[in-house]
């Protein structure tokens, strides 16, 4: 995983008492691990900004072996290019399936088992199948499928409506 490691840029959010952790991991280790957490997000342009001095970074833009942070404080920035388009749609999908057979079933409890069991069947699934990635959770929803959800809202919501303007039409 490619990233740039600078000092951090603005202290100004990191004002005050500094309290360190009890979390003791080696640097390599934990840029291991960012490393696997970036790639399953596809991250790009990834920042990493440590609190240590311009002077412990090496030619080639790592750390040096004896550089010590001035603080517990750290700031990662990366883009995701169509991440929170697919996590909006795949909200609006919920909450339109939700609003949909809630006015279908009167009830509750029809939403909340089916999208438990799509929701089971999503987790499980673990991103092999980009059709079960409804808010990008995985990464691996396509714009394919992003817009097939979006379609898929917009006919929950409308029919939601026209659900509705039954009933009320009927009363």
């Amino acid at each position: 995983m490619l990233y740039t490691l600078r000092p951090i840029s603005d202290r100004t959010p990191f004002t005050g008492k500094h309290v360190w952790s009890d979390f003791d991991s080696t640097w390599s280790a934990t840029q291991q691990l960012l490393a696997r957490e970036l790639r399953a997000i596809n991250a790009k342009n990834v920042v990493l900004e440590v609190d240590f001095r311009e002077r412990d970074l090496r030619l080639d833009g790592q750390l040096r072996a004896d550089a010590r942070c001035q603080s517990p404080a750290v700031r990662l920035a990366f883009d995701r290019s169509w991440m929170l388009l697919t996590f909006t749609i795949g909200v609006l999908f919920l909450a339109a399936a939700a609003t949909f057979l809630g006015f279908v079933s009167s009830n509750a409890k029809t939403f909340t088992v089916l999208f438990l069991t799509f929701w089971y069947v999503a987790v499980n699934d673990k991103g092999a199948s980009p059709a079960f990635d409804f808010a990008g959770f995985n990464g691996s929803a396509t714009p394919v499928v992003t817009g097939v959800y979006a379609l898929l809202a917009m006919a929950l919501i409308g029919a939601a409506q026209m659900t509705h303007v039954m009933r009320v039409g009927r009363s």
